[in-house]
């Protein structure tokens, strides 16, 4: 499901923090280049009617008022140096991860990512859910931290193209490769990730409210079947995301051990015979 709020104009309607500092730095970028192209226009329209040559008149040669020239190009400078510190500011503050919220995953503190293709890096905020995210030819894998059992088994809970997150909580991306490079990419949570092999680049986002769905892609051509390669992250509550988590943690298990069974019956059915 898109957001309804999504323009021709602007990206699609933010659903993250990070997000929503993204769109509001490029409405102030789109609102200043706009002024820009009509000033300019208007500035050169109102210099060809006062200026143009009329018929039987020899057109009158005239000259700039004096300091007119560094007085625009000061004007330019400037308002290029007020949005060079505005752009440093925003980007500054989409990098800086906010804290979960009061509906977030809290359980987040007891969770470890043992057994992960790539390792989540440390952190001191018992509220941040790290997964990792690895692009391939030609889908996404999502690795989630689970808990570990009393017996201190351990079972890796992934899933392909949908990533299921919980709502209100500050989730921490580690995207890479295992073959060429991919980009990760959903506009209404987060920007644009390079997925590089052998590399670990992060971002975060933290899904504003359940039961919305947020369309991803791939934004960098890695192949034939590049067209194909999309993603789906989907919000659910705290207690959603859990019960999730533990089903899938259960049916993988199941189903790797069902295929155990399978490969064992014929080599017993060979030593029996």
């Amino acid at each position: 499901m898109q957001p309804v709020l999504a323009s021709f104009l602007t990206p699609d309607s933010p659903a993250s923090p990070n997000a929503d500092e993204m769109q509001t730095i490029y409405v102030v970028m789109l609102i200043v280049a706009a002024l820009l192209v009509i000033a300019i226009n208007v500035a050169l329209i109102a210099a060809v009617a006062r200026f143009r040559a009329r018929r039987d008149a020899t057109p009158a040669r005239r000259t700039a008022a004096r300091g007119i020239v560094p007085r625009v190009a000061g004007g330019f400078g400037l308002l290029a140096l007020v949005l060079f510190v505005v752009g440093i500011v925003f980007a500054e503050s989409v990098r800086d991860a906010d804290p979960s919220g009061p509906d977030g995953l809290q359980a987040a503190a007891t969770r470890t990512a043992r057994g992960n293709v790539v390792p989540p890096p440390p952190s001191d905020d018992a509220e941040t859910l790290t997964i990792n995210a690895i692009g391939q030819q030609w889908l996404w894998r999502y690795e989630y931290p689970v808990k570990e059992s009393d017996d201190q088994s351990f079972q890796p809970v992934f899933s392909y193209e949908k990533l299921i997150v919980p709502e209100d909580t500050t989730v921490v991306l580690n995207v890479t490769s295992t073959d060429v490079v991919h980009r990760w990419g959903v506009p209404a949570l987060a920007g644009k990730v390079d997925a590089v092999p052998g590399q670990v680049a992060t971002t975060w986002f933290k899904a504003d409210e359940a039961g919305e769905s947020f369309d991803g892609h791939s934004y960098q051509y890695s192949g034939p079947g590049y067209a194909t390669m999309r993603t789906e992250v989907e919000v659910v509550t705290a207690e959603e995301y859990e019960t999730w988590v533990e089903e899938q943690q259960r049916l993988i298990s199941e189903g790797q051990q069902a295929v155990q069974d399978e490969l064992e019956t014929p080599a017993q059915a060979t030593e029996a015979g």
